[in-house]
């Protein structure tokens, strides 16, 4: 799951309980974040074997999700 990162202590509380409902509902779930605080999202790819899914967690598809993620897929080298 990929969010855009808060130095708020209640933001991060927020999406580690977001990334957890979702892990119970579709298994294994890792958080990056695009800007404030890490790991990236290239980060984490870089440690996966296998595919991924990158879930972006915004509240609408603007500059983050369209530049920033498919940048740091490209910068992984993650081929799935």
């Amino acid at each position: 799951m990929v969010a855009h990162g808060t130095r708020s202590v209640a933001g991060v509380e927020n999406i580690a309980a977001l990334a957890e409902a979702v892990s119970r509902r579709v298994g294994s779930v890792r958080t990056a974040f695009v800007d404030v605080l890490g790991p990236t999202p290239s980060e984490v790819l870089s440690t996966i074997d296998g595919p991924a899914v990158l879930l972006p967690a915004f509240l609408a598809s603007g500059y983050h999700v369209h530049h920033d993620i498919p940048q740091h897929i490209e910068l992984s080298g993650h081929p799935d």
